[in-house]
């Protein structure tokens, strides 16, 4: 266990296990009615955060490390970063967008959790607290991805909660919600092409991309003013909302050359490889998008037999296949609150 996951865990515990949470691995769950609750850390070196959700039950739930929401979100207008950690040079990401030197490592981690722990209290257990069953949950989670990602996005992303209006009885919100999944996919179907010429395409933007990296690593101009540069005028391929969708990657990358000149000749050759139509990459590409069309065509099948049911509806299957999955659910959750978890010290 490292110095991170150990000092979360303890500051967690203290405050979570009162609010009627238990504790496995590096996650909190409390199963209310019939939906769980999650907070789990989240660990992609060096970055860490944490994350939350709200489960129903009928999900047939067999883990509870779902990454759902992450605190980082809470912050809208000024989004609060992950922290980054590097255990010979503690660095924290602030929201003046400024490195922060740490000097002592046990200090910066204290400083991390707190700051984690701060937004847990604040805004995710009043959000718990409210979202204690599906009916309640549902109704927090439509309010909580409006405010996140707007009304546009949030009610696109109703048809996929047709699992909720089932298990809450609105079937005509469930039938419709499933249409509207399968009218979607049919026009994504008709506009998607997976096939070699996008990847294709793909790959050459991303050398592209690792290429631009590679000049920013290596230029003699300074890295940070030429990284505010790019950020202000916006001019190379969307710079800006690649770097605030997986901004500690790329800047790893700037700050390392040899990473970015790697992924530059790794790329170049599987071009080269899709370029050949014989190829054993190229094949493996046709083989997929072939195995891809039989999914969906099998998910299709299974949206038009649920329609079938809805239209009726038929209550008492779905009122079964409801309590098997909730029954699965609490049979895993009751196993891991079994196993013994060592002390932590």
């Amino acid at each position: 266990m490292n110095l991170i996951t150990k000092i979360y865990k303890l500051r967690f515990k203290r405050t979570l296990i009162p609010h009627g949470f238990k504790v496995f691995g590096s996650s909190f769950y409390k199963v209310i009615n019939d939906v769980v609750q999650t907070i789990t850390l989240v660990e992609r070196q060096p970055t860490y955060t944490v994350s939350f959700s709200i489960m129903p039950l009928f999900w047939g739930i067999n883990s509870i490390s779902n990454e759902g929401y992450l605190i980082n979100q809470l912050r809208k207008g000024k989004m609060k970063r992950q922290w980054e950690f590097h255990s010979s040079s503690p660095l924290q990401y602030n929201d003046d967008e400024e490195y922060l030197p740490i000097v002592s490592e046990s200090q910066y981690v204290e400083q991390m959790v707190n700051c984690m722990l701060s937004i847990i209290i604040s805004d995710v257990v009043p959000f718990f607290e409210r979202a204690i069953d599906c009916k309640t949950a549902l109704d927090e989670i439509r309010k909580f991805e409006t405010y996140l990602y707007g009304n546009e996005y949030a009610e696109k992303n109703e048809a996929s909660n047709y699992l909720w209006h089932i298990k809450l009885g609105n079937y005509d919100k469930a039938l419709k919600a499933i249409r509207g999944i399968m009218k979607h996919q049919q026009a994504s179907g008709e506009t998607e092409q997976l096939d070699r010429h996008y990847w294709i395409k793909s790959t050459e933007q991303l050398i592209a991309r690792y290429k631009l990296q590679y000049e920013l690593a290596t230029s003699d101009d300074v890295q940070q003013s030429r990284l505010d540069m790019l950020l202000r005028e916006d001019i190379t391929n969307n710079f800006r909302e690649h770097l605030l969708s997986d901004g500690w990657e790329m800047i790893f990358s700037i700050k390392n050359p040899s990473v970015a000149k790697k992924q530059i000749k790794e790329l170049e050759n599987d071009l080269a490889l899709l370029m050949d139509e014989n190829s054993p990459r190229s094949k493996e590409l046709m083989e997929l998008e072939i195995s891809k069309k039989k999914a969906r065509a099998g998910i299709d099948e299974q949206y038009s037999k649920l329609i079938e049911l809805l239209t009726i509806p038929d209550t008492e299957y779905f009122h079964k296949h409801i309590k098997e999955q909730e029954a699965k659910s609490l049979e895993y959750l009751n196993s891991i609150g079994k196993r013994k978890t060592k002390p932590i010290r």
